[in-house]
């Protein structure tokens, strides 16, 4: 069945592979995300050299991707990461991992402000005319950094960013004061991941009093994602997801999922040049995710929400938008 959402998806890969934070750990799980993606929507497999310890990659490189292209970054663990040579080095264990998987987009996936932006957009651009990668992104930089990056590979005839990943989501829109008027400015496209607010939008994390131990769906996860949206007051989460509650039990018929693809899809700040990237982490449930997941984004192109929906949408943000997290590391 073909898809053509107004705003291009892109697989997430996080919870691919083996290490520490991994939750996708056979190659049949991961297969069975990649195929049962709607033709014509995927875009792209975004993953990194820091999700599972590498082992995200490692796992890609022996699935059937079916003609995917692949999204990488590199996270600076430690301060130096990203010096010239090591970023050298750690590029190449990503080709490695990947097996001759074309990469589309290289990101940094955070700033070592350990090491001179200048010595690392020098490395950065090193490996682009080797041919390693056809665009180059950025993510969890501050704006003025963004801004400080395109000087510095102007100056020097360098690649320059045309990508920026970061989080945005109808309950967190941080990136819209700064961050997405300085991307405009220099032509820069964004990425949106956490469409769903890490569970929040889907109706699967339950947070203070409302967790229920042995209850499944109610426990707070750790990853990173929802650390960083657990990185302020989350319980104004709480009254938020009861309003929508309400909302979706009244005769508008929506599911949280499927109201916040549509709110991306068709409200957001997002348009046809930007994308979104969507993931997933319950094994367990992994056929049921998947379907619930094709089914709203396939809700995606029913049009705009009521306005009515989107009113309250609005008013959830208003109330929220003071305790939600910073959009850069």
């Amino acid at each position: 069945m073909a898809f053509n959402p107004r705003v291009p998806v892109i697989l997430g890969a996080a919870f691919f592979g083996e290490g520490v934070g991994s939750r996708i750990h056979t190659e049949q799980e991961a297969q069975a995300f990649i195929d049962v993606l709607p033709e014509g929507g995927l875009v792209a497999i975004d993953t990194s050299r820091h999700y599972g310890q590498g082992t995200s990659e490692e796992m890609l490189g022996r699935l059937n991707l079916r003609g995917s292209q692949v999204d990488t970054k590199i996270y600076p663990e430690k301060p130096g990461d990203h010096k010239l040579e090591r970023l050298h080095s750690l590029f190449q264990r990503s080709l490695e991992a990947l097996h001759g998987v074309s990469i589309r987009i290289f990101y940094l996936h955070a700033p070592d402000r350990s090491v001179p932006f200048k010595e690392t957009l020098r490395a950065v651009d090193e490996l682009y005319r080797k041919g390693h990668f056809k665009e180059f992104g950025l993510s969890n930089f501050w704006a003025w950094e963004v801004a400080e990056v395109v000087g510095i590979c102007e100056a020097n005839g360098w690649i320059k960013p045309t990508v920026y990943q970061g989080c945005y989501n109808a309950i967190d829109r941080a990136v819209e004061t700064e961050l997405l008027p300085c991307l405009k400015k220099f032509g820069i496209r964004f990425f949106a991941y956490s469409p769903l607010a890490s569970g929040f939008l889907a109706g699967t994390q339950i947070v203070g009093q409302q967790a229920q131990a042995g209850v499944s769906g109610t426990a707070l996860i750790t990853n990173c994602h929802m650390e960083n949206t657990c990185r302020t007051n989350i319980c104004t989460a709480v009254p938020l997801s009861s309003k929508f509650t309400k909302l979706l039990c009244a005769s508008h018929d929506l599911r949280l999922s499927e109201l916040a693809f549509r709110w991306i899809q068709h409200h957001s700040a997002l348009g046809p040049e930007n994308a979104i990237v969507i993931g997933g982490s319950r094994p367990q449930h992994i056929k049921q995710a998947l379907l619930d997941w094709s089914s709203s984004l396939f809700c995606s192109t029913q049009g705009p929400l009521p306005d009515t929906v989107v009113r309250v949408i609005e008013s959830a943000w208003a109330e929220l938008k003071g305790n939600v997290g910073i959009y850069a590391i």
